[in-house]
């Protein structure tokens, strides 16, 4: 039988990598994006 405790843990590590990874991923790429700036970034000022 399968464990359900190792069933929930794995389902909350799994939630929290869908919810933390596209923050860095959104953070990275702001970052990245800093060192060349984008004509679009000046659309919005």
């Amino acid at each position: 039988m399968i464990d359900m405790d190792n069933v929930q843990f794995a389902g909350l590590l799994l939630i929290s990598l869908a919810l933390v990874i596209p923050v860095l991923y959104s953070f990275f790429v702001d970052n990245h994006k800093k060192g060349t700036p984008d004509p679009r970034d000046n659309e919005h000022q």
